[in-house]
């Protein structure tokens, strides 16, 4: 999963990507990537992965590949004035 975690201004957006891998590291075609935030208030995710950030905090985003999680932490600070 890249980035490993993201830091973001309020209304910014990045996108995660995911990867399936097979035992030789190899990556593998066509397998679905889910993507969930734990804080939908501070750090939205769609399906294809375009992180928005919507208010300062923390949240986690959590990708599952083939049964497989990880996270990426998403930090989202206030817009400067």
């Amino acid at each position: 999963v890249e980035p490993a975690s993201l830091s973001l201004v309020a209304g910014a957006s990045a996108t995660v990507v995911a990867r399936a891998l097979d035992e030789t590291g190899a990556e593998v075609p066509g397998v679905a990537a889910v993507f969930t935030s734990n804080a939908e208030g501070v750090a939205r995710v769609s399906a294809a992965g375009v992180v928005t950030a919507v208010a300062p905090g923390v949240a986690v985003v959590t990708v599952t590949v083939d049964g497989r999680s990880a996270v990426v932490p998403v930090s989202v600070s206030a817009v400067p004035v």
